[in-house]
C-alpha cells in the first residue's frame, strides 16, 4: 500500500500487472472467498501481509490459428485447448465470437478463461453431445471463468452437456450460462452448474438450463446443484430451469445439500412432466440461504 491506514478503517488494494500479464489471485492475509477479487477491500485491524500473483496472457480469437503463439491479437490462437497446452496456468483471453467445442475443457492447472469485451460476447458452445460431461470442468483452486457465455447446441431432445462442473474448487464470475442440458450421470443434475463439495459462482446469469433423466433415474437442480459446505452461489439470477422425464425430480432452480446461497433471484423455474410435488424454486436439505428472492416458480405437469 502507498499510505498508512487507521486501525478499523477500510483499505483497497489493487493489482497492477506488467504488460502481457493479468491478475491471478492474492495470497496471504485474505479470505478464500475474496482471494480472486482484483480490487481487494478489507478492514485494517492488524498488519496484513498480502501478495499479488499474475498470469501470462494468451490471446485467442475465432480468426486466429493454433499455429500461432498467442502473444498478441495479431498472433492469436484459435482455440482454448491450444492456449492451455502452452501453459496450464495461462490467462486465456478470448476475443468476442463463438468458440465451438466437442470435448470437455478441463482447467486443471489454475488457468483463467476470460472474455476481452464487455457483456459476455465470447461464447463457448458445445456443438456435440459431451457424454456424462460438461462444457467446462474446474479442477484447480485457482481456475476461473470470467465474463464469458457458456452454452450448447441443444435443440429439443435428449441431453447435450452441463455448463460448468466445479470439482470442489474454482470460480465462475460475471458469466452467462444458458441452454445447457445434462443427463443424470456421475455428478447428477445441475444442468447449468454443479458445485461438488465447493467452488464459487457469483454475478452470473443461469438461464434455461435443464436436466434429462430416463430409465427410472432421478434428476435434481436443473439450473444449480450444490453440495459441500464450502460451495457458494451469490449475486446470481437463476431462471427458467426445467427438467423433462424421469422417476423423481426437485429443485427447478436450485438443489442445495450444503453451502451458502446468497443474494440471488430464483424465478420462473419449473418442474415438468412427472413429479408434481418436487420443489420448483429451491429444494434445501442443508446449508444456508440468505437474502434471496424466490418468485413465480411453477409445476408444468
Amino acid at each position: 500500500a502507498s499510505e498508512w491506514v487507521e486501525r478499523g478503517k477500510s483499505a483497497t488494494l489493487s493489482a497492477q500487472p506488467d504488460a502481457g500479464y493479468a491478475f491471478g489471485k492474492w495470497t496471504g492475509d485474505v479470505a478464500d472467498e475474496e482471494n480472486k477479487v482484483e480490487n481487494l477491500v478489507f478492514t485494517v485491524n492488524a498488519p496484513h501481509y498480502i501478495t499479488a500473483h499474475f498470469l501470462k496472457i494468451y490471446h485467442v480469437s475465432p480468426t486466429g490459428s493454433d499455429a500461432n503463439g498467442g502473444t498478441s491479437w495479431d498472433d492469436a490462437l484459435a482455440t482454448i485447448p491450444a492456449a492451455l497446452a502452452k501453459d496450464s496456468a495461462a490467462y486465456v483471453l478470448l476475443a468476442d465470437g463463438i468458440y465451438p467445442v466437442t470435448e470437455m475443457i478441463t482447467l486443471s492447472g489454475g488457468a483463467t478463461v476470460a472474455g476481452d469485451g464487455a457483456g459476455c460476447k465470447a461464447i463457448v458452445k458445445a456443438t456435440a453431445r459431451i457424454a456424462d460431461g460438461s462444457v467446462f470442468k474446474l479442477a484447480h483452486a485457482d481456475a476461473r471463468l470470467l465474463n464469458i457465455a457458456v452454452t450448447t447446441g441443444y435443440s429439443g431432445s435428449g441431453d447435450f452437456a452441463r455448463g460448468v462442473y466445479l470439482d470442489g474448487k474454482g470460480l465462475v464470475d460475471s458469466c452467462v450460462i444458458t441452454n445447457c442440458r445434462t443427463h443424470y450421470c456421475p455428478g447428477a443434475g445441475g444442468g447449468g452448474v454443479f458445485l461438488n463439495q465447493g467452488g464459487i459462482v457469483r454475478n452470473t446469469l443461469l438461464d434455461n438450463n435443464s436436466t434429462y433423466a430416463s430409465g427410472g433415474s432421478n434428476a435434481q437442480g436443473h439450473n444449480v446443484y450444490m453440495t459441500g459446505g464450502s460451495s457458494l452461489v451469490e449475486n446470481c439470477v437463476i431462471t427458467r430451469g426445467g427438467k423433462w422425464y424421469g422417476a423423481s425430480s426437485s429443485g427447478g432452480g436450485v438443489w442445495m445439500e450444503a453451502g451458502v446461497l446468497r443474494n440471488c433471484l430464483i424465478a420462473n423455474n419449473t418442474q415438468a412432466h412427472d413429479n408434481a410435488d418436487g420443489a420448483t424454486g429451491v429444494r434445501i436439505s442443508g446449508g444456508t440461504m440468505e437474502n434471496c428472492t424466490i418468485a413465480n416458480n411453477y409445476h408444468n405437469v
